[in-house]
């Protein structure tokens, strides 16, 4: 079956390469399905292939995200709820659902009217079961005088395989819920982190800041004690050169008070 441009395979259902049918039954709006118009002979195993279209969504639900089946009643099991079967080859696009039934042993075992319907079923957004049906539609097996022969019944668990893989579709959903919920933690998480890291940036940013700012006023006043050290040695040595001038050039010396002022005293002796 080849694949039409613009619609996409969808998984959990069998693809088969080889099998194909141009002719299309619409399912509608109003659910109704029409009658099969193919010749279908009793006891045709896996050898009547039949395409179906529906839309794809109904009442804002998006139909590709239940498991489609088909229901289908005979004379030997409509008293029983009838059987089940698979459909196979399902693609979507934005508007419709593609799929085919493949009529295996158990539809074609006995003559005369078929009726059928699809169901899609699963679960809603608050994960309470969910069954869409389609109406009855009709397929005709024609009797060849085959006494029965055909291929394999289908086995007894059949509807508990289905079931088996319908609960693994159902598990594999909320695990992907559960992973996006864990994943949208651990983002917000890391928001949280890096928000605490910029903080703590900005203030070892102010903190280097300010150090730097009081290593230059440190400099600074090193500087200007450096400069009055200077200025003091100057005045010291100015002191000492006008005091040998005093010494040499007159008969006076100097005396230190005792508030440490110093007086001229006239050396009379040397006069």
């Amino acid at each position: 079956m080849k694949i039409e441009e613009g619609y996409i395979a969808l998984e959990n259902y069998t693809m088969y390469a080889n099998y194909s049918d141009d002719h299309i039954y619409e399912i509608g709006e109003d659910r109704s399905v029409p009658d099969i118009t193919q010749i279908t002979m009793k006891g045709d195993t896996n050898s009547q292939y039949i395409t179906f279209q529906m839309p794809r969504y109904y009442d804002g639900i998006d139909l590709t995200t239940k498991q489609i089946i088909v229901r289908w009643y005979n004379e030997e099991n409509a008293d029983k709820g009838g059987s089940y079967s698979d459909i196979c080859d399902v693609r979507y696009n934005e508007e419709f659902i593609r799929f085919a039934w493949l009529l295996d042993f158990g539809v074609t075992e006995y003559d005369g009217v078929v009726a059928f319907a699809f169901e899609n079923i699963g679960t809603n957004e608050v994960d309470k079961s969910y069954v869409w049906k389609t109406a009855l539609g009709k397929l005709e097996i024609t009797d060849n005088v085959d006494n029965g022969a055909g291929g394999d019944e289908p086995s007894e668990d059949w509807f508990t395989n289905l079931m088996a893989r319908i609960d693994e579709m159902y598990k594999a959903a909320e695990t992907a819920e559960n992973m996006a919920d864990t994943a949208e933690q651990a983002a917000g998480a890391a928001t949280e982190a890096a928000g605490a890291a910029n903080a703590a940036a900005e203030a070892a940013n102010t903190a280097t800041g300010k150090a730097n700012a009081a290593t230059t006023a440190a400099n600074a006043a090193a500087g200007n004690a450096n400069t009055a050290a200077g200025a003091a040695n100057e005045a010291a040595e100015a002191a000492n050169t006008a005091a040998e001038s005093v010494f040499t050039d007159k008969n006076f010396f100097l005396l230190r008070n005792e508030d440490g002022t110093l007086k001229l005293v006239y050396n009379e002796e040397q006069a």
